[in-house]
């Protein structure tokens, strides 16, 4: 509630902790393990540091020196290494999440044109007016699991849409094992055209290799072709299915993500409270976030408990139903400007900022 340019503390709150909360959804996870050795991170997401020339996880995008450079977020990349801090020669530069300098290990990573920020065979000039909504070859063999625009897919030639497909295989990757495609297609017809469905794209010279869409629970059919290949000897369908292509078609690796941070929401008050002067304590609430993160050079941690401790500040105001004034608000950045700050940081605890004065006043009155 705002009544005559007098904010309601409550409101005050409760703004905040939604902001926290759109904060959270676009960092939901945590970034503090680099997953150099996560066993589970078959399938990842992988960023390109342009300045590095390195691909780096999702943790040391955030958490090493990385956050400083030009990035492009790659995608999902199967069975790449996390590359941060692996250049054995570079002495000044490590990950800080996992030191890899003192391990001996060889990268197998291989890294497609994405790396440099290219997409698509269009050279990120769609050849339609269609969606400019991009999709991942699930396969990427060929491709290095390039990212093709929808609109250069030639979907409305089908009359199909993105819903109508689940992931797709692009031209370079289904040319490449051609072979076993059409074996597919002609000794499982019926089945297979349920599922697959083969398409033209724009590509240029393309017209007689086809691409390939991939309908819900395709890995359902390669895995009864599999089964059945399996009673056969000297099958190359089962080779293929079995060997070649097991991880990306018949059993797929699952998309691996870090562990979620928990939203923990600000305590909510009923009482009511007012904070006047909203340009002011706007203006100090951004001081306050500069001087932390520039000034003091405070870590996440550090970072987060000046926030709770702003939220204990104000909220103590509104239990009390007490007026948060002017020089109660200056109080408290003045304090956190002192040197004191880190001291009350380290040991968690900024109940020392509340103004001596104002409870003075307060017990005198009572």
């Amino acid at each position: 509630m705002n009544i005559d340019g007098i904010i309601d503390a409550v409101d005050y709150l409760e703004n905040q902790d939604k902001r926290d909360y759109d904060a959270y959804e676009a960092l939901p996870y945590k970034f503090d393990t680099c997953t150099f050795n996560v066993e589970d991170a078959k399938r990842q997401m992988i960023f390109s540091c342009l300045d590095c020339k390195v691909g780096i996880c999702y943790s040391c995008s955030i958490s090493c020196e990385h956050y400083k450079h030009e990035l492009i977020e790659v995608g999902y990349k199967k069975e790449f290494d996390c590359e941060c801090g692996s250049l054995k020669n570079d002495k000044d530069f490590n990950c800080t999440l996992f030191d890899k300098k003192g391990i001996d290990y060889e990268l197998e990573n291989t890294k497609g044109r994405n790396f440099n920020g290219e997409f698509c065979f269009c050279d990120g000039n769609p050849l339609s007016d269609g969606d400019d909504k991009m999709v991942q070859c699930t396969l990427g063999h060929s491709c290095n699991e390039d990212w093709f625009h929808l609109g250069c897919l030639n979907l409305g030639k089908y009359r199909l849409e993105e819903d109508d497909f689940d992931e797709f295989i692009c031209s370079d990757c289904y040319n490449t094992y051609k072979s076993m495609f059409d074996e597919i297609f002609n000794k499982y017809d019926k089945m297979a055209k349920l599922l697959l469905i083969k398409i033209t794209t724009l590509q240029p010279e393309y017209e007689l290799k086809p691409a390939l869409l991939l309908k819900e629970n395709y890995s359902k059919l390669f895995q009864y072709i599999l089964n059945k290949e399996k009673q056969s000897q000297h099958s190359s369908l089962e080779t293929f299915l079995n060997k070649i292509v097991y991880h990306d078609l018949v059993n797929p690796y699952k998309l691996y993500e870090p562990p979620k941070e928990e939203f923990t929401s600000i305590i909510k008050v009923d009482s009511t409270n007012y904070i006047a002067d909203e340009d002011t304590y706007s203006k100090n609430e951004t001081d306050i976030m500069r001087i932390a993160v520039e000034e003091k050079k405070l870590d996440v941690e550090k970072f987060n408990v000046f926030k709770e401790g702003l939220k204990t500040f104000l909220t103590g105001f509104a239990k009390n139903k007490d007026v948060v004034k002017k020089e109660d608000i200056d109080y408290f950045f003045k304090n956190l400007k002192s040197e004191s700050v880190e001291t009350a940081v380290d040991n968690n605890d900024l109940s020392t900022f509340s103004n001596p004065e104002s409870e003075l006043e307060e017990l005198e009155s009572d």
